[in-house]
This record gives structure tokens, sequence and C-alpha cells, in this order.
């Protein structure tokens, strides 16, 4: 990926140090620590390599946290981050168990975390549990919006809303408002106190899952009734 051009510059007449402006996409490294080294020969390259390590320990916590939610013992063993597509920031990868480094970043720091990323991670992560949940992987990409949405209120797409919506009606009659926890706990993506009460909504999610996965039909049934609903709610406005 070209980032384009900058110069080098003295940072001081006398300072001995020198400043390179990046580009404003890496705007999110300010503050990380970067390994400077040279490979040197007839087309010098500087190299900055940043340390991601807090970004795969948040990932590797949230999955712990996650997969203890979900009840999916059989992924006790760590997170498996060579199955997941890594890259810098979030891509638009669909279907894909895709993290963004950046993201990770973002929740390895200190609370209140921002929703955002804490749901694009937790559907990345849940992607992955869904095939160790067996759960049918035609409907992994919608466990993943449906899992998001419940721990962090956010819809990752506007193709993930009326699984959302769905989903959302159904965790109602256990008096659960998508979000509310993290919102109501410090907006903390790593509080204990958060997953545990978490574990039941996430658990009811995944049960309505494992269903729609030996009976199709029944969620083909639940989104035609979500379309008509949407479809009379314009009608009246």
């Amino acid at each position: 990926m070209d980032l384009g051009v900058r110069s080098i510059r003295s940072s001081g007449a006398g300072s001995g140090s020198v400043e390179i402006t990046l580009p404003a996409a890496l705007r999110p490294l300010l503050g990380v620590p970067c390994r400077i080294s040279l490979r040197d020969g007839h087309r010098p390259e500087i190299v900055l390599t940043p340390d991601f390590r807090p970004a795969i320990s948040a990932f590797a916590d949230l999955w712990a946290k996650l997969s203890v939610a979900l009840g999916a013992e059989c992924c006790s063993g760590g997170l498996p981050i060579g199955e997941f597509v890594v890259s810098l920031g979030p891509t638009k990868e669909q279907g894909a168990a895709s993290l963004a480094l950046l993201d990770g970043l973002a929740l390895a720091g200190a609370p209140p975390h921002d929703p955002a990323p804490f749901a694009r991670v937790t559907a990345g992560l849940a992607t992955r549990l869904a095939l160790a949940l067996e759960i049918d992987p035609d409907l992994a990409r919608e466990f993943a919006a449906a899992t998001a949405h419940v721990v962090t209120g956010i819809v990752n797409s506007t193709s993930c809303r009326e699984i959302c919506d769905i989903v959302a009606a159904m965790l109602r009659p256990m008096r659960v408002e998508a979000g509310s926890a993290f919102a109501r706990l410090g907006e903390d993506a790593a509080s204990p106190a958060l997953w545990r009460e978490l574990a039941g909504p996430l658990q009811a999610v995944r049960a309505h899952f494992l269903a729609w996965s030996r009976n199709p039909i029944e969620r083909h049934t639940l989104g035609a009734a979500w379309r008509r609903g949407l479809s009379l709610e314009l009608k009246e406005h």
C-alpha cells in the first residue's frame, strides 16, 4: 500500500532529532512503540515496525471472555490467530473472520472503549466461534452481527439490520436491551461483570441460531415477517 511521500526534517536546530509527518491513515498509531531497522543496499529502506502485542493480547482476552459467555467450551485453548484475516485497519471483507490491529489497540487502552471497534472485534471473533458452535456456515455472518449487536448495541452494517432487530425482539422477554450492559458498566470491554451479565442473552442467541441451522425455514419466515412489518411502517410515514 503506497501512503505517499513525506520529507524528513529537523525538529530543531542543534537538537539532533528528526521528524517525519505520517499520513492521516496512520494517526491511530500515535504513541505506539516502533522498532526501527535499516535494510541497506543500492535502494536502502528504513522500516518502522509497530509493536502490536497489546492488540493481540486484547483479542485473546476477548476471545476467552466471549467463548465462556457463549458456552463454547471447545474454544478454551486460546485464540487461533492464524485462522483470522488480520489487517492494520478494518476491512469490508464479507463473511471472513477478520480482525483489525487498530481496533485491538483501541480496546487495549483504558476504558471507556469506543463501541465501534468493540463491535467489529466481537463480530470477527464470533464469526470463527460460529463454526465451533456448529452453527450453519451460511448463518455465521448473521450470528456474528447479532452477537456484536447484543454486546455493544451497534449494527455493523445496514444489511445486518434485519437479524439484529429479530434477535432484539426475541430477547425482549428477558428484559435485555442491546448494548445496555456495556453502557451501564462504564463501556469497559474487558469487564468481568459485563461478560457475566451477557452470558444469558448470548447463550439464548446461540440457541436460536442452532435451531435455525436445523430448520432454516423458521429463519426465512421470521425474515419475511420483519420485511412485512418494515413495509407497513414505511407506508405509515
